[in-house]
């Protein structure tokens, strides 16, 4: 009678060790995961905020209509932040990650224009890494 209940007993405490080692496995990747997307959505942040301020302040508002025709797409890759802070955006390779457009136009003057546009990263995964809304107004022309 004792040596059956034993048995039972280490089977019992065999697949409570084996469960808790494959939470702690689950848990230990989900972890990894959370920290790798943590880590690309505030490089994304990073360079939409970089892109934003090269359009605010290195460009006039005629050089933005006449150059982006309302949207600019860029090429997403791992040192896009030394490209933009080494070369004009007009410059940098074209593709489908990284999407600038113009959303808005709050001119109330001919001298007095502002306008809205949207920085938009897109992740590999698919969907939207980080997207970012400002303004350009007359103010910050060179």
């Amino acid at each position: 009678m004792k040596r059956g209940s034993t048995i039972i007993e280490s089977i019992i405490s065999l697949a409570i060790i084996l469960i808790t080692i494959s939470l702690s496995f689950q848990i230990t990747s989900i972890t990894i995961n959370s920290i790798t997307l943590r880590k690309n959505k505030e490089k994304g942040n990073r360079i939409a905020y970089a892109i934003e301020n090269e359009i605010k302040y290195n460009f006039t508002i005629t050089e933005l209509e006449t150059l982006f025709n309302n949207n600019l797409s860029l090429k997403y890759s791992d040192n896009i932040m030394e490209n933009i802070s080494k070369k004009s955006l007009l410059l940098l390779e074209r593709g489908n990650d990284i999407i600038i457009e113009k959303i808005k136009d709050e001119s109330t003057e001919e001298n007095y224009r502002i306008y809205v546009y949207r920085v938009k990263i897109l992740s590999p995964k698919g969907g939207i890494m980080t997207e970012r809304e400002f303004i350009k107004s007359y103010w910050m022309d060179i």
